[in-house]
């Protein structure tokens, strides 16, 4: 199951507003083996998840662990405190907190773009060891703040993810070679859409007021556009090198500090079960190679499309 986590990795694939996630989703575990209990109290009003997971790293799933013994507890908390009440306008306002905490040994996952570049790369290749050089040895917690709101045919929700590490590097076999950190990364996003043919909002799937098709009450479907903006941040600690501060990166020299993306996006939800996208993405980088030929030296620019069929 999805770890209850990350709002837009906890948001069906059949109402995304992009045809990619977003870059938080990158810094929050994905689908997990555990058991979980959930519910919600008062109607909408509150919305509890409470689980132990096998774990995994950022952005990763899994379903047999054999790299460590640890666990993950995850927990997730989520308010809408006017679900119940006759104000109209604040009545899809929801508020939450999520986060994990457990202990992880074994490989780290690399960040990419929407576009599926990695611009983050964790070091390889350093001294005589021949597997990855930087891996997982310790605790790791994130936490993730989140929101939504909605209302009439107007949308808007965000998140900020921070992830906290302790990863090891191993320069060779030799005792003393093998470097200890603890790095924070960080992440956050917003984004918003607008129902051009006045559907009603939601973070759950929306169905058109009138679908396409020739009969009688057909049209033309639902037209929703959409924008998005969002930073992921790499902890500073992890360029030891590049700072002048003892001891080796734990990065690759092709990797950036910092990934920028802004996007903007058209839905023709057809019916209930069929939706076509186009999105428009641009990414740029801070602190990156800038050698010819490096994914960091230029800034990305993607045009994702999409047929989407659900049943």
């Amino acid at each position: 199951m999805k770890e209850p986590v990350g709002l837009e990795r906890l948001q069906s694939g059949r109402n995304l507003l992009f045809i990619e996630r977003s870059l938080p989703t990158q810094l929050v575990p994905n689908r997990d083996v555990g058991a979980q209990l959930h519910g919600k109290l008062w109607g909408n009003t509150l919305a509890y998840q409470f689980g132990y997971f096998n774990g995994v790293e950022d952005g990763g799933s899994d379903d047999i662990e054999v790299s460590d013994d640890g666990k993950d507890v995850a927990a997730r908390l989520f308010v809408q405190p006017f679900d119940r009440t006759s104000i109209k306008p604040l009545k899809k306002f929801g508020v939450g907190v999520a986060g994990t905490h457990g202990t992880h040994v074994g490989a780290l996952r690399n960040y990419t773009t929407s576009g599926q570049q990695i611009w983050f790369r964790w070091r390889n290749g350093l001294g005589t060891t021949a597997s990855p050089n930087v891996t997982a040895d310790g605790p790791t917690d994130r936490l993730v703040p989140q929101a939504y709101y909605y209302w009439g045919p107007f949308g808007i929700f965000g998140e900020y993810a921070i992830a906290s590490h302790e990863v090891a590097l191993k320069a060779g076999s030799a005792p003393g070679q093998t470097t200890h950190q603890t790095f924070d990364n960080h992440s956050w996003q917003i984004s918003a859409s607008y129902f051009l043919t006045g559907e009603e909002n939601s973070f759950a799937a929306v169905t058109p007021k009138r679908p396409f098709g020739f009969g009688p009450g057909s049209g033309w479907g639902a037209w929703e556009i959409a924008a998005r903006v969002g930073q992921l941040s790499v902890d500073d600690a992890v360029f030891r090198d590049r700072d002048a501060v003892a001891g080796p990166d734990f990065a690759t020299t092709a990797s950036a500090r910092e990934a920028r993306e802004w996007a903007i996006g058209l839905n023709w939800h057809v019916n209930p079960n069929i939706k076509a996208s186009v999105n428009y993405l641009h990414t740029d980088f801070k602190g990156g190679s800038k050698a010819k030929g490096e994914v960091t030296a230029q800034d990305e620019e993607a045009i994702f499309g999409r047929v989407q069929f659900a049943f």
